[in-house]
């Protein structure tokens, strides 16, 4: 019969390794280390940075990259496993609630437990939302409609534009006599209105305007009116 060294007692499970029960070894601390997890954040349209601006399209969305980015800075102790992770956002990011169950590989036992962290948290904008607060988009569509189905069926087009090249789309705004969508690329924009126009029959017209020297801003007007 195995007593645990710590408390003395002899009717609970002592793992034979370390010899202590399992209360005592969680007593003892479950956790040695968790890094400190700094967030670059855009405060106007929540991108957050790693190597890169990452388009988060809920807020739930950001509080899945935080647990996938403190799963590999909870550090546990010899025979610890983190086994799951949930993460819950103060909303303004500066805490974070987390839920974990740790296994206790010596004890074959899982255990919950809960912490909160305090984030560091830096807010700077984007280079996309950089470039549409200081004018510096290259290419602006205009499409005039009333048409809710072909709005929505344009949105929906610039969504699967921003899969596949969300670095080029600055920002959409939707009216109740159409939308407009800001570029950071001539050639996508052109891309994606003759697209769309190919589709359906309007009025197709391109103007330019000088914004410095030899540099011009385009606008393409898509007019179904």
């Amino acid at each position: 019969m195995l007593i645990c060294a710590v408390c003395g007692k002899s009717d609970v499970k002592v793992s034979p390794i370390r010899g202590i029960c399992k209360d005592c070894f969680v007593k003892q601390g479950l956790i040695r280390n968790i890094k400190p997890l700094k967030i670059t954040i855009c405060p106007r349209c929540f991108r957050i940075k790693k190597d890169r601006w990452i388009r988060m399209d809920r807020f739930e969305d950001i509080e899945v990259f935080v647990e996938k980015a403190l799963e590999s800075r909870i550090i546990t102790k010899d025979g610890v496993k983190l086994d799951f992770i949930e993460v819950s956002l103060s909303k303004d990011l500066t805490c974070a609630s987390v839920e974990m169950d740790l296994a206790l590989l010596d004890y074959g036992e899982m255990v919950s437990m809960s912490i909160n962290l305090g984030l560091d948290l830096k807010k700077t904008l984007c280079d996309n939302c950089l470039r549409l607060k200081t004018e510096n988009y290259e290419a602006l569509i205009q499409l005039r409609s009333k048409n809710i189905n072909l709005i929505d069926e344009f949105e929906s087009t610039l969504r699967t534009f921003f899969i596949e090249g969300e670095d080029f789309l600055i920002r959409r705004e939707r009216f109740e006599y159409g939308l407009d969508a800001y570029f950071s690329s001539l050639s996508q924009a052109r891309r994606i209105a003759h697209e769309f126009k190919r589709k359906h029959f309007c009025r197709y017209k391109e103007t330019k305007s000088i914004v410095s020297g030899s540099k011009y801003r385009y606008t393409i007007l898509l007019d179904f009116k």
